[in-house]
Formats: structure tokens, C-alpha cells, sequence
């Protein structure tokens, strides 16, 4: 199995562009580790992301520079022989679907500054699962 799932900050604004009929976006991530290096702070790693078709629009409209995003998906790696004859390694998460995180902003770049947050449940309760007996396992 193949799953990814990660939350970070976007680096920069979302690089979106059209692939023959199919909108195509292409972002960094930065996500924190989870243990302190030896002067105390934080460091980060750097994921390349690609999201396709409405997820990409989505993104590039809704998310800029700094903006926090959840996000699932597969890992993909790759490969190309770079200008230098030299073999480049690639490895890029594939977005299967995302969230918003904190504050969602619109992008100034797309004139939109609203988002629908109609469908975001702030509800963090859990409830325990009532075993009725139907369930096979």
C-alpha cells in the first residue's frame, strides 16, 4: 500500500498550468520534523506535491505562501537524465485529497478573498462505536 499522509506549509504560491485538457498543479510543502536538531530548532523537510484536474484549481486558488494544508496521497518517484548526462532522482507526493488547516484564505492572486467553510465541521468530539453484533470481525 501506498499512502501518504502529510501537513505542512506552502512555500510559495501554487505553480498551475494545463496539460492537454487537464489543469495541473505543482507546489513545496514544508513540514516540520518532530524532534529538535542541536541548536534547539525545529528543521524542516521539503515535499514536491502534484495535484491534478479540480483538486489543482482548488489549491492554487484557496492556498498561498505560508498556508497550512493537509494532505493524502501517494508517494511517487522518478527519474530523468538532467542536462548534464547525469541521472536526476525525482520523488513527488500525488494529492489524492487535502484539508484545510487553520485559517483558510483566498489567494490575492485569483480577486478571491472568501471561502465556503459551510462543509468544515469544527466538531471534535469522538464517539465510541457501538458494537450491535452485525459486524463480522
Amino acid at each position: 500500500m501506498n499512502k501518504v499522509i502529510m501537513i505542512g506549509r506552502l512555500t510559495k504560491e501554487v505553480a498551475l498550468n494545463t496539460t492537454g485538457a487537464k489543469p495541473v498543479g505543482k507546489f513545496t510543502i514544508a513540514v516540520n520534523r518532530d524532534f529538535k536538531n542541536k541548536d534547539g530548532k525545529y528543521d524542516a523537510d521539503f515535499i514536491n506535491c502534484v495535484a491534478f484536474d479540480k483538486r489543482a484549481e482548488v489549491i492554487a486558488k484557496h492556498f498561498s505562501k505560508g498556508s497550512q494544508i493537509a494532505l493524502t496521497g501517494s508517494w511517487r518517484t522518478g527519474s530523468f537524465d538532467g542536462k548534464d548526462g547525469n541521472k536526476v532522482y525525482t520523488n513527488e507526493l500525488f494529492v489524492d485529497s487535502f484539508e484545510f488547516i487553520g485559517q483558510a484564505t483566498g489567494n490575492t492572486n485569483t480577486g478571491s478573498n472568501e471561502v465556503d467553510n459551510s462543509n468544515i465541521s469544527n466538531d471534535t468530539s469522538f464517539e465510541e462505536p457501538v458494537d450491535d453484533g452485525s459486524l463480522p470481525f
